[in-house]
């Protein structure tokens, strides 16, 4: 497992980890405010050639947690959301996703050019 994060302003990504599932895929969790995960994972994120479905994680699932719960969480509570994926260059193509991430927190309701990235 994998940990990177980058605040350099021009290249802005959020959080995230890599891990190899014992297929061969990876699967990357990205680190967001819990506030705007499920407005994150609405549409793909578009880059390097692929598209990428983003889901809120199950490793974020607390059966004891009440549904309604989920909507008055602070800006300050963070939430994984994942992809699985394959590719011969898995941190390149995390990072690349990442920042699509960052730029998406900035405008959660993308134009199309947004989802390709600016």
């Amino acid at each position: 497992m994998r940990t990177t994060t980058n605040t350099n302003a021009k290249n802005q990504t959020v959080p995230f980890f890599i891990l190899r599932l014992p297929d061969g895929r990876i699967k990357a969790l990205f680190t967001v405010p819990s506030n705007m995960a499920e407005t994150l994972v609405i549409h793909p994120i578009f880059c390097r050639g692929g598209s990428f479905d983003l889901q809120i994680d199950a490793v974020n699932a607390n059966p004891s947690r009440e549904r309604s719960n989920y909507a008055v969480r602070s800006t300050t509570e963070t939430i994984f959301i994942s992809t699985i994926f394959c590719s011969p260059y898995p941190d390149e193509t995390a990072r690349a996703i990442a920042q699509r991430i960052a730029i998406r927190q900035e405008d959660p309701s993308p134009a199309v050019s947004h989802l390709f990235g600016r």
